[in-house]
């Protein structure tokens, strides 16, 4: 009994406490000479902020071979505000009561902050909403906090936390985390957990959970804490007050480590490990990095500075000529134009010819009354950015930004978004900015274009995660407001 007891004991133990322990953030090469910079994350067991790690404790190879001669210091900048993202649940899927034991909770983590630190509100049910960006100002987080009310028959989970990953992506600090205040349940997202954790590593942002022991997503929740630095807090209501202080603690924890490369071919990818020995602790983390800077195994900065010049030189002729063709070419479409009775250089009149761009490809075809003739929806969201995310197996690929005006999808090798899809028609849709809005059009393909499930009967107007199907190929739709 005692022996099963103990068994119990570690595995919950090691599941709640287990690495990673030291995390690789961040590798730059090339900089200056021979030198290798690289950020680490040092968690303890009980994580909390790990002291006094020397060039013993912090050891580093480099394509296999140990690097004798290092620099270890720890990072500065421990009077800098944090910045946390807070995603509430609201769906009703959690009850009343456990509602308000969430926002105790958000509040309690809230009123022990650092004045120095800011925080973004998310609440998400079937839709995710940003209640307040960063900010100081702790009335304004308690207003959010206390406007939440259950609604919603979905809980989009997975996609909350990928949105607040993604907007404390574009915070340059390494200072900051995301607190999730749910009971696990996911039944909506577009993505899943594994899209979640690796977005969270790709950014440098740990998920922090809030929850309570009967949580029907505890295992998920842990992995997803787990492999990205953060951990799960199971709580009652009001007992949060040494959440923030760990949290603290943990996001303290940053070294920098130096050395000099002894690497030859400066052009190859290069494997770096870097093993963590203190005491009871022992942990590796390993990464492939490049020399920045390099062209052909020779770093730019040691060329002649003859070769610097010619580059200049050439880079002013290049953009000389590309404008010279550029007039050129706008006056031959005017000239064309003016025989033709059809004016190209109006943007405001589409009922003949648009624009298609396909990569570097621009060609013109006619609109068809389909196309144009259709009361246009209002956008209610303006985008400052779009883009496309591919979705296989659960899984969302890199990004496709939607930078031109006009994006074509289908098989073609000239499409912007090109689909290996034997399903999927030579410009089976396409997707058009206008005034600020993304609106997705069927090009009359064969088998037809779908919109969250359903056949795309006109053009409609898109928002954010949703579901484009050409053939068999699945696309997901994001842009920032």
């Amino acid at each position: 009994m005692k022996r099963f007891i103990l068994t119990v004991f570690l595995l919950i133990t090691s599941s709640v406490f287990a690495g990673p322990f030291v995390s690789i953030n961040s590798v730059r090469a090339g900089h200056e000479d021979d030198n290798v910079d690289i950020e680490v994350s040092v968690i303890g067991t009980d994580s909390g902020e790990v002291h006094g790690l020397d060039e013993d404790n912090l050891q580093v190879y480099e394509d296999g071979y140990r690097v004798n001669y290092v620099k270890v210091k720890k990072a500065s900048g421990d009077m800098d505000g944090l910045y946390f993202v807070f995603a509430m649940d609201s769906s009703r899927s959690i009850s009343r009561a456990l509602l308000e034991s969430i926002k105790k909770n958000a509040d309690s983590i809230m009123r022990g902050v650092s004045t120095n630190d800011r925080i973004a509100f998310y609440r998400f049910n079937g839709d995710i909403k940003l209640l307040n960006s960063f900010t100081s100002d702790r009335k304004e987080i308690a207003k959010s906090i206390q406007s939440i009310r259950r609604e919603g028959a979905k809980t989009r989970l997975y996609d909350a936390i990928y949105d607040s990953t993604e907007l404390l992506g574009r915070i340059k600090s390494r200072r900051r985390a995301v607190i999730v205040f749910t009971d696990g349940t996911d039944d909506g997202s577009s993505i899943n957990e594994n899209d979640v954790v690796a977005r969270s590593r790709e950014t440098g942002v740990p998920v922090y959970f809030v929850s309570y022991r009967s949580a029907s997503g505890s295992a998920k929740m842990r992995r997803i804490a787990k492999l990205t630095g953060g951990r799960v807090f199971n709580v009652s209501a009001g007992n949060c007050q040494n959440i923030y202080g760990i949290i603290l603690s943990s996001i303290k924890s940053v070294y920098h480590i130096n050395y000099r490369s002894q690497a030859k071919n400066r052009g190859d990818s290069h494997n770096l490990e870097v093993r963590l020995r203190h005491g009871s602790l022992k942990d590796r983390d390993s990464t492939d990095f490049r020399f920045e800077n390099s062209m052909g195994g020779i770093s730019i900065n040691r060329l002649l500075p003859g070769m610097r010049i010619f580059i200049a030189v050439f880079s002013a002729l290049l953009f000389v000529f590309l404008m010279v063709y550029i007039s050129r070419l706008i006056k031959n479409r005017s000239r064309e134009s003016k025989k033709t009775g059809l004016d190209f250089n109006n943007e405001g009149d589409d009922s003949s010819y648009v624009q298609v761009s396909a990569g570097n490809y621009v060609s013109e075809e006619p609109f068809s009354e389909y196309d144009e003739d259709y009361p246009r929806e209002v956008p209610d969201v303006m985008y400052s950015e779009a883009w496309l995310q591919r979705k296989g197996d659960g899984h969302l690929s890199k990004k496709i930004p939607l930078l031109k005006r006009d994006a074509v999808i289908g098989y073609g090798r000239d499409n912007l978004v090109q689909v290996d899809d034997e399903k999927a028609s030579l410009q089976h849709a396409r997707i058009r900015r206008i005034e600020g809005g993304y609106y997705l059009y069927d090009l009359i393909s064969d088998r037809g274009t779908y919109l969250n499930g359903r056949k795309l009967l006109r053009p409609r107007l898109l928002h954010d995660w949703d579901e484009i199907r050409v053939g068999g190929t699945v696309f997901i739709f994001r842009g920032i407001r």
